[in-house]
């Protein structure tokens, strides 16, 4: 399982691309960033991530869904100058399932997906997204992810 517990309720899977344990999960990560009018920045952040997590077995023979919390931790590109972060004035991110694994009724979905604005960004921006998982022991691998960023270099 990759995460902790974070309640009775939801594990919170954690993947961070600057991590280097976490880094090789991200096969084929891309950015591009171009200047907009006056200081504004966009930034395009897209991926395929596999996190392998085996959503929990049945209790008591009852299978019904359940929700999971996923963070991702992306790396922007390095665009500003030194000491500087990146302000997110707009994020707009979406988080895909790709791979499943299983032999029996598999049931992943993405509930929601969500990124923070007004914050300024040293290095990574972290993207959440609610994943409905049916408890039937199925294993999800891989995600797919897009995020689109506006904002501008700030101290």
């Amino acid at each position: 399982m990759i995460g902790k517990y974070m309640s009775k309720y939801s594990d919170l899977m954690i993947i961070n691309q600057l991590s280097p344990a976490d880094a090789k999960r991200f096969q084929s990560a891309h950015s591009l960033h171009f200047q907009g009018a006056g200081t504004r920045i966009l930034i395009q952040l897209s991926g395929i991530v596999v996190v392998d997590y085996q959503a929990k077995g049945s209790s008591g023979g009852q299978r019904g869904w359940a929700n999971e919390t996923l963070s991702l931790n992306l790396a922007l590109p390095a665009i500003s100058a030194q000491g500087q972060g990146f302000f997110v004035e707009q994020s707009v991110p979406l988080i895909t399932i790709n791979g499943v694994g299983g032999i029996s009724t598999v049931g992943w979905s993405v509930n929601s997906c969500s990124g923070s604005v007004d914050l300024l960004c040293k290095g990574s921006y972290a993207i959440e997204a609610v994943l409905g998982v049916y408890t039937s022991g199925e294993v999800l691998h891989t995600i797919g992810y897009t995020v689109s960023l506006v904002g501008h270099c700030q101290a």
